[in-house]
C-alpha cells in the first residue's frame, strides 16, 4: 500500500538530506530534480543551495552502488554519469568562486580521475557492429576527450599552471594504458581517433604514444583507403611512415602504399632499400641472416618474394609485386582489427584500382607529382589479369 507524506516548502533541504543519509537516494535525487526543474528556489538560495548539495550526494552515494553491483553491464560509465553530474551541481555558480562544497568536489575529482580510464576501456571494448554504432560513438567521444585532456595537462604542468583543478577531471593517461584502449578500436575508429599527422611529427608531445602506436595507425590509414576506395587515406598513412625510422617492415609498408598510389617504381626501390638494411644489419650481427624467419618476408625478404612470384620472362615486377600486396593486406594488415580479423574480407586488388574514383584520385595526384603514377594504368589491367593468381589470400 503506498501513502503520500506531506512536507512543508522550508523543510525540503533538510528532508533531501536524511533521505540520502537513511539510502534513499534515488528519491532524494527525483525530489531534487523535480525541484530545480522550476522556479521556485530561484527566490531562496539558501533552500537552493541545501538542495543542490543533498542532490550531489545522493549521486554520489547511487555512483557508490553501481560499482558495487559487478553484474552491472557498463558499471563504471555509468557511474562516472552519476559523479560527474554530482560534480556538476557544485560547480561555483559565479566566475572565480568556490565550488558549494570544495572537500566534496575535490574527492570527486580524484575519484573520475582513477575512474576515466576504466570507463572508457569499458566502453570501447564493447561489442562491434551497426546494432552498438550509437555506443561505440560515445565511447569515442570519452577517447577523444582523454586524449585532448591528457595532452592539456601536460602542457599545464610544463608550463607550471597549478590552476589544473579547473580543467577536466581527467588522469594522465600513459602508454601502457593507451596501448589497452587503442587496441579495443576498430581499423576506421583508429584512424577518426586523433589528428595522427600531428602526432607523428612530434610524437614526443604526446606522452601516451607507446613503441609501434604510429605503426599501427599507418596500417589503419592504409587498409582503410584500399577497403573504402580512399587513397587520400594511404597518402596519409605515407606521410606517418615517412616520420618513422626506415627499418625493412616500414619500409614495406611504404612500398605497399606507393603501389596503392599507382606508383610501381619507387615501391620496388623501397623494397630493394629494405632488402639492403636487413643485409646490412645481419653483417654488423655476423649471424644468420633473416631468411627462413615467418616475419621476414614482411620485411627485408619482401623483394625476394616479388622476384620469386614474377613468371619467367615478365618484363618488371608487377605480377609479383601485386600478388605481395595482397598477401600483405590480408596477412599483416587485416588481422590487426577487430572488425576486419572478424569480417576477414576478401582482399584483391583489382576491384580497387577498377574503381573510378580511386582511378580519378591517382590520376590527381600524378597530374600534381605526388605519387609519381608511372604505371597506375597497367596496374589495373595486371591487378585483372593476375585475378586468379592474386586474388586469394593464401598464407606465405
Amino acid at each position: 500500500r503506498s501513502s503520500e507524506v506531506t512536507i512543508p516548502y522550508d523543510l525540503l533541504p533538510g528532508a533531501m538530506a536524511l533521505l540520502t543519509e537513511v539510502g534513499q537516494d534515488q528519491i532524494a535525487c527525483s525530489i531534487g530534480e523535480e525541484l530545480l526543474a522550476t522556479d521556485e528556489l530561484d527566490h531562496h538560495q539558501t533552500y537552493k543551495q541545501d538542495v543542490l548539495l543533498s542532490l550531489a550526494q545522493a549521486n554520489t552515494n547511487l555512483a557508490g552502488e553501481v560499482m558495487e553491483d559487478v553484474r552491472q553491464p557498463q558499471r563504471v560509465t555509468i557511474a562516472c554519469q552519476r559523479l560527474e553530474a554530482a560534480l556538476a551541481l557544485l560547480r561555483p555558480r559565479t566566475p572565480g568562486g568556490a565550488p558549494l562544497a570544495p572537500e566534496l568536489a575535490r574527492n570527486l575529482r580524484q575519484t573520475l580521475n582513477e575512474l576515466h580510464v576504466q570507463s572508457a576501456l569499458e566502453q570501447m571494448s564493447g561489442p562491434i557492429g551497426l546494432a552498438y554504432e550509437n555506443a561505440r560513438k560515445h565511447g569515442m567521444h570519452s577517447v577523444r576527450e582523454l586524449l585532448r585532456d591528457t595532452d592539456v595537462d601536460v602542457v599545464s604542468r610544463r608550463a607550471g599552471d597549478s590552476g589544473a583543478g579547473t580543467s577536466p577531471a581527467v588522469p594522465l593517461l600513459g602508454p601502457e594504458l593507451a596501448e589497452r584502449l587503442f587496441v579495443q578500436l576498430t581499423n576506421e575508429e583508429l584512424v577518426h581517433v586523433h589528428k595522427w599527422d600531428v602526432v607523428a611529427r612530434s610524437p614526443g608531445a604526446h606522452k601516451w604514444v607507446y613503441p609501434g602506436l604510429l605503426e599501427r595507425v599507418a596500417t589503419a590509414h592504409i587498409l582503410l583507403g584500399f577497403l573504402q576506395f580512399q587513397p587520400e587515406y594511404i597518402k596519409m598513412a605515407l606521410g606517418i611512415l615517412r616520420h618513422l625510422p626506415a627499418r625493412g617492415e616500414l619500409l614495406v609498408a611504404q612500398a605497399v602504399c606507393q603501389l596503392l598510389l599507382g606508383a610501381v617504381g619507387p615501391s620496388v626501390a623501397l623494397l630493394a632499400q629494405a632488402e639492403r638494411a636487413g643485409g646490412a644489419r645481419s653483417q654488423r650481427k655476423e649471424g644468420t641472416p633473416e631468411v627462413g624467419r615467418p616475419t621476414a618476408v614482411w620485411s627485408t625478404q619482401a623483394l625476394a618474394f616479388v622476384r620469386e612470384h614474377t613468371p619467367a620472362g615478365e618484363e618488371g615486377l608487377l605480377p609479383g609485386l601485386c600478388l605481395f600486396t595482397e598477401r600483405w593486406l590480408a596477412q599483416v594488415a587485416v588481422p590487426l582489427f577487430r572488425d576486419t580479423a572478424q569480417a576477414n574480407p576478401r582482399i584483391a586488388l583489382s576491384p580497387y584500382f577498377d574503381n573510378t574514383r580511386v582511378e580519378a584520385l591517382i590520376a590527381v595526384y600524378d597530374e600534381k607529382g605526388e605519387s609519381a603514377g608511372d604505371a597506375s594504368g597497367a596496374l589495373a589491367g595486371m591487378a585483372s589479369a593476375w585475378g586468379g593468381a592474386v586474388g586469394g589470400a593464401a598464407d606465405v
